[in-house]
């Protein structure tokens, strides 16, 4: 999911090691967890615009963002890795 090419990987493995309990194979439920304030952080690699565009308006509204490994945010056309909170 992460590679260690782009060091992805790392950077994922820094933010797992620093949670106090890392969630996995929650999908859509994630961004559910998120947007009602019951998990701080969702990371994700390699999705597409139709894994997370119905997704955005609900994280958004609950106050969230969505951005990339270096902040910056997240649009239709350029989205692969990402971090939201």
């Amino acid at each position: 999911m992460f590679s260690a090419e782009d060091h992805t990987e790392q950077a994922f493995n820094n933010v797992r090691d620093a949670v106090r309990t890392p969630l996995y194979g929650c999908d859509c439920y994630a961004y559910g967890l998120l947007a009602a304030g019951c998990v701080d952080l969702v990371v994700e690699a390699d999705l597409k615009p139709y894994d997370y565009m119905a997704l955005v308006p609900i994280v958004q509204e609950a106050g969230g963002v969505m951005t990339d490994w270096l902040v910056r945010p997240k649009t239709p056309s350029c989205f692969h890795d990402v971090v939201i909170a």
